[in-house]
């Protein structure tokens, strides 16, 4: 998990294998799995950048993701 006080992000590839190992219910589709991380990439990216001013965030953000 990478948490912050305020709001917690949880990684989908973490709650699937959670539920997979606790009850079986839930399996891992690699695909989803890897977009749903890459998107929790880009929104820890974007937090980490808040202090800079966001002309240079958004520059810095497209170079991420094209």
């Amino acid at each position: 998990m990478t948490a912050n006080v305020r709001s917690p992000l949880w990684r989908w590839t973490d709650i699937a294998s959670w539920f997979e190992n606790f009850d079986g219910s839930q399996t891992i589709d690699r695909r989803d799995a890897d977009l749903v991380s890459a998107v929790n990439d880009v929104l820890a990216a974007r937090r980490a950048l808040r202090p800079v001013d966001r002309a240079t965030r958004q520059a810095l953000l497209r170079q991420l993701v094209p």
